[in-house]
């Protein structure tokens, strides 16, 4: 059996529509826990926005 888990840690700005980080942060220990097997892919090219927007987040995000 596999499972999947997709998602954006930095969409958690949108708690107001029931975003939760938690699920993220808490998955390894739960697999952990329960004996599966897990592993972490990140995918770090954005091809969704341009260089400028993503470069502009990022510091927004760190003055935060």
């Amino acid at each position: 059996m596999r499972l999947t888990v997709v998602g954006d840690d930095d969409q958690s700005i949108y708690r107001f529509r029931g975003s939760d980080l938690a699920c993220f942060q808490g998955l390894a220990p739960f697999c952990q826990a329960h004996g599966f097997e897990h592993r972490l892919e990140s995918l770090v090219v954005n091809f969704r926005s341009t260089r400028c927007i993503v470069d502009f987040t990022q510091a927004f995000k760190s003055a935060t």
